[in-house]
């Protein structure tokens, strides 16, 4: 793939979404002549559909090349990027999710002793049990939580 800069990506991530422009107009157009051939007959229907599939097959293939450049584009980023043009936006985005809380057993039981007895409802160590008994700051004090990272590629139109 060429050296790409971010103004050439914004001009590409345009042109997809002038081609996608074109095969909705395309779609349309085949749609709105198919209208009263469908009433009329089967076989002249076949024939102005397979006119038009051509053409938003060709266009639907330029638009495929044109994404899979610019999401192999955004791919080679280092880090999050945004590219907006005047009729899309190619993004590259990276999100942390935080996961569900593991609960230290040892220093949970050692935190909620001071309770009595009923720290034992909660041996398994339930987090909102937990959390009730000893309260969120505590508990989140000898809690973790799982972190997942993921990064998303995409080219939207405005």
């Amino acid at each position: 793939m060429a050296k790409l800069s971010q103004s050439a990506i914004k001009a590409r991530a345009d042109e997809w979404a002038l081609v996608k422009s074109k095969i909705q107009t395309a779609q349309t157009a085949k749609d709105a002549a198919l209208a009263p051939i469908v009433e009329r007959h089967e076989d002249e229907m076949r024939i102005a559909s397979a006119k038009h599939d051509r053409k938003i097959e060709t266009l639907q293939a330029e638009a495929d090349a044109l994404e899979t450049e610019v999401l192999g584009w955004l791919n080679t980023q280092a880090g999050d990027v945004m590219v907006s043009g005047e009729r899309a936006v190619a993004e590259k985005k990276t999100e942390t999710k935080i996961g569900q809380r593991i609960v230290d057993v040892k220093k949970f039981l050692e935190t909620a002793k001071s309770k009595g007895e009923a720290m034992w409802d909660c041996v398994s160590v339930a987090v909102a049990k937990a959390e009730k008994l000893i309260g969120k700051s505590e508990l989140d004090a000898i809690s973790t939580k799982k972190e997942t990272v993921s990064t998303s590629t995409t080219l939207r139109l405005k």
